[in-house]
């Protein structure tokens, strides 16, 4: 089953970076992924998800942080639905 997630992070600001590859020195992608999309989980290493947007604005894919100063950036997507999932955490 694929993991969703939904963006909250970014909000004032146009939404948050995403990256072409996991590195945080790799390019900017031009677009930020707006505040309220969701992705799809491709892969997860750390702090960094490589999505596939689902719907929203901003890339159709790339690299995020999960969290940026100890916020979450994105949270799983039935935490947003008050399933009882916490705030995204690496594991």
């Amino acid at each position: 089953m694929a993991r969703l997630w939904e963006v909250t992070g970014g909000t004032g600001l146009g939404g948050i970076v995403v990256r072409s590859g996991r590195d945080l020195e790799s390019a900017v992608k031009s677009e930020r992924l707006s505040t309220g999309a969701v992705v799809q989980q491709e892969e997860l290493v750390g702090n960094r998800l490589r999505f596939t947007r689902l719907s929203g604005g901003g890339p159709d894919s790339g690299w995020v942080s999960l969290t940026a100063k100890d916020k979450p950036l994105l949270v799983k997507a039935a935490a947003r639905a008050g399933v009882g999932a916490e705030a995204a955490r690496p594991s």
